[in-house]
């Protein structure tokens, strides 16, 4: 009877491994080990954010331009560009949705692109929150500080406020979410 409940549990384990083999299909990356510079064209080479979207594409954001590795070659997108546009040059930061957006924080204040589709929007924000540093997303809103200033923006009414903080906050330089209804 061991002897039997032995076979099944290696045949299941042989399954799984075959299954996953399969399964596997080849990635095109640069190896952790390998160093990624303007030679191979980053658009720069001091980088300030990193994200990966739902795709497993890495984006990269420096002093000039956002990038996009896909296959093996960067897709860049930066200010003064037809294609490819985003309002400012050095991206702060980054945060993917599980919409399939990209949100960008440049110097030069808020951009979101489709990762399907590619396609670039920028965001219309308050005129005293440029040079956006961080970014939060939380719920229906993404908030942002800039110039020590926190603010919202929310996604659903395609609308941007600055919110008051408490008089003992002198200095915010960081935030980050305490659970998903706080920050």
């Amino acid at each position: 009877m061991n002897c039997l409940l032995y076979f099944r549990s290696l045949c299941l384990v042989i399954l799984a491994v075959i299954t996953l083999a399969v399964d596997a299909r080849p990635v095109n990356y640069y190896p952790l080990s390998q160093r990624i510079s303007s030679d191979d064209g980053l658009s720069q080479n001091v980088i300030l954010s990193i994200e990966l979207d739902g795709y497993q594409r890495l984006w990269v954001g420096t002093q000039d331009g956002l990038n996009l590795l896909h296959n093996n070659e960067f897709i860049i997108f930066k200010r003064g560009q037809q294609e490819n546009y985003i309002s400012g040059t050095a991206i702060t930061d980054l945060v993917w949705d599980p919409k399939g957006q990209l949100w960008v924080a440049s110097e030069a204040g808020l951009d979101v692109i489709n990762t399907t589709t590619l396609e670039t929007r920028t965001i219309s924000l308050l005129d005293d929150s440029r040079g956006i540093h961080q970014l939060l997303l939380l719920g229906e809103s993404v908030f942002y500080l800039s110039a020590q200033k926190l603010y919202r923006y929310k996604v659903d009414v395609d609308e941007s406020e600055k919110l008051e903080l408490p008089s003992y906050v002198g200095f915010l330089s960081s935030m980050e979410a305490f659970d998903k209804q706080h920050i």
